[in-house]
């Protein structure tokens, strides 16, 4: 991804199979803090979260803030983030 940030669809792994940003990863937002270290052990990575509505994502910003990643941005609905990117 863009400036090396790592984007995460934070929906589940069906919906997540139907659509979603090119180069993505997968980690619903109910397990996003006990599987990112997979991805990442620096804190201070920009992670930008989706889902379908920006819900989700922001439940997914606030668990890894708790768990100490200081740069997560929620990037709203997968809708936005395809309008961003112009994907």
């Amino acid at each position: 991804m863009k400036d090396g940030a790592l984007v995460i669809d934070t929906r589940s792994p069906g919906e997540f199979s139907h659509g979603h940003i090119e180069g993505a990863l997968n980690i619903p937002y109910n397990a996003i803090a006990g599987k990112i270290g997979a991805h990442t052990k620096n804190k201070s990575t920009q992670i930008i979260v989706y889902c379908h509505s920006g819900a989700r994502s922001g439940a997914a910003k606030r668990s890894l803030g708790g768990a100490g990643y200081t740069n997560v941005v929620n990037g709203g609905s997968l809708h936005r983030m395809r309008k961003i990117l112009g994907q």
